[in-house]
């Protein structure tokens, strides 16, 4: 079998494994995770930025109609918070259901589920501040949206005018929906809640449950995925060995350049770590086969099929970090 036949064997044997659909679903931990993390920066530098100096032309009344519209955009940006504010959790509930289903498959990972729901309760179900975050989530997309008070004070540690979104305590308490430690948490308030104090509080819990949970996650994957991995890596260093030949059989009709490739081997992390190295600097093609041998096992046959290619003039061109824009909503 030469190495096109293994490449399209190896496909469909790994698109036909359990450990496939599986891998499909773990990744989309990763979005949900992206998608709660892009929500907290949008309303974070909102809210940021009405505490800047230069946000203090906003507040005088004559300026009400320029503060409206930035009023609707924090509501807009807290609802898209609070809306995605459980889901990693909710589909790591969804996800464990699905091990229980597969336990003769994936033992590690249906073993993780006490775990898993330990650490869920004590973070977030029996956690008052989390509770409440969870039924502001309800509040805001079954009852109406939250109001938000603007407090300005003067400062007795900094100079100048201290201001703050808050969510009215009298408002909320006006609900009869808050139950059990999220009643508490709002009992336990004194004064209206700084918005960016709870959302960022919130934040925090849930980067850290991702952090715990994804250690745990790739110990499962080591032990039950062992197969399905090998297969993988050898997959990709085949197609990668297919597309180093073709770059250095035929330079001119095939330019292939860093971008490409290392398509579906390195992340953005080590494209970065690439591009801090000038294009032609000799050491530009060790460190990518050090990112590689940090998970992969390289033949010296590779090494040098590598550090050949990165010698062709203009061969770093397509690094795709410098293409990658974030917009904060």
């Amino acid at each position: 079998m030469n190495r096109h036949e293994r490449i399209v064997s190896l496909y469909r044997e790994l698109l036909k494994m359990p450990e496939y659909e599986m891998t499909l679903e773990l990744k989309g931990l990763d979005v949900s995770l992206y998608v709660f993390q892009r929500n907290f920066a949008s309303l974070r530098s909102l809210l940021v930025m009405l505490k800047e100096p230069g946000a203090d032309a906003l507040f005088p009344p004559s300026n009400f109609a320029k503060l409206r519209p930035l009023h609707l955009e924090m509501v807009r940006r807290l609802h898209n918070f609070v809306a995605a504010a459980t889901s990693l959790i909710e589909h790591v509930r969804a996800l464990r259901a699905h091990w229980r289903e597969q336990r003769d498959v994936f033992p590690s990972f249906a073993a993780l589920e006490a775990k898993i729901q330990r650490e869920t309760d004590l973070r977030f179900a029996n956690d008052s501040l989390s509770r409440f975050v969870n039924q502001l989530r309800n509040f805001a997309t079954h009852r109406e949206l939250p109001r938000l008070l603007y407090r300005s004070h003067v400062g007795r540690s900094h100079p100048g005018i201290q201001r703050s979104v808050r969510l009215p305590l009298e408002f909320l308490r006006a609900w009869d929906g808050w139950t059990g430690p999220a009643r508490a948490y709002l009992d336990s308030c004194r004064e209206d809640i700084d918005l960016l104090e709870l959302v960022t509080a919130y934040y925090d819990k849930v980067v850290d449950f991702h952090g715990w949970l994804s250690q745990r996650l790739a110990e499962a994957e080591r032990s039950d995925f062992s197969s399905f991995i090998d297969m993988s890596d050898e997959l990709v260093l085949l197609e990668l060995e297919d597309r180093l030949d073709m770059s250095l059989a035929n330079p001119a009709d095939c330019p292939l350049g860093e971008g490409v490739l290392f398509h579906k081997v390195f992340d953005l992390d080590d494209f970065h770590a690439l591009a801090t190295l000038p294009p032609d600097s000799p050491q530009r093609g060790n460190r990518a086969i050090g990112l590689l041998e940090r998970d992969l096992p390289v033949s010296d046959t590779l090494k040098n099929k590598i550090r050949t290619v990165y010698k062709r003039r203009g061969f770093c061109a397509d690094n795709p970090v410098g293409s990658i824009r974030r917009d904060e909503d």
